[in-house]
């Protein structure tokens, strides 16, 4: 893990709601993001928006020890309800 590196504790609800705080955090640092902690099933569909901006490939996801893809498909689904 880089030495001089951020954790992103949860990934948010959304890409976009990812991408925002991305941004925030982009005004502050441009330290890479080394590693993903996920609380709770419905903030980990903004993790594309974090593997875009990670400078660092394969960096490691701790969360729950469900599979990580069932859980994205659900929060993609359950935003795409509130959508329409």
């Amino acid at each position: 893990m880089h030495p001089r590196a951020s954790i992103a504790i949860d990934t948010g609800e959304s890409v976009q709601e990812m991408t925002v705080a991305l941004a925030a955090l982009r005004e502050q640092t441009n330290r890479p993001i080394a590693a993903a902690i996920h609380t709770h099933f419905h903030y980990v569909a903004g993790k594309k928006a974090l593997d875009a901006d990670s400078h660092l490939s394969g960096y490691p996801v701790w969360g729950h020890e469900r599979p990580l893809a069932p859980e994205l498909a659900r929060a993609e689904h359950r935003i795409a309800m509130f959508r329409q």
